[in-house]
């Protein structure tokens, strides 16, 4: 599922991640020049936005390749992502939602898999559906 067009609600929210976004290039180009390139490469990823062109590349791709083309289901959200996926969970379309935000708990799904980090794999989750009790 991919964002959709931007809630006029969270303008000043994306102002603020594009002006943090442009800082981590700044501060990208000062490490690569310092020879840090560990450090320039994380600078680097945190610098990324994806726009509307990006997706549309994204999506063309998918369709593009025949492979692709049959395993992959594209969901563009009217509005943000979250809502259309807990949508698409609640009606059985999809199994299990991944996301890195946490507040997915107020997207009426009764398990989540959140704050995943990519670099260790490990993330939160969380069960409604769980008493706490042991389970056979």
């Amino acid at each position: 599922v991919i964002d959709g067009e931007a809630a006029a609600a969270k303008a000043e929210e994306n102002d603020r991640r594009a002006a943090s976004r442009a800082c981590s290039r700044a501060l990208a180009v000062e490490a690569e020049k310092a020879g840090d390139t560990k450090k320039a490469k994380r600078l680097y990823m945190a610098s990324v936005g994806v726009d509307g062109e990006t997706k549309y590349r994204f999506i063309e791709a998918v369709a593009r390749s025949p492979i692709l083309r049959r395993r992959v289901e594209i969901h563009v959200a009217p509005r943000e992502a979250d809502s259309q996926l807990a949508y698409l969970y609640r009606r059985g379309r999809v199994d299990a939602v991944v996301m890195n935000d946490t507040d997915v708990h107020t997207l009426a799904m009764d398990r989540h898999f959140f704050a995943w980090n990519k670099h260790t794999g490990f993330g939160n989750t969380l069960d409604l559906n769980d008493s706490g009790g042991e389970t056979a």
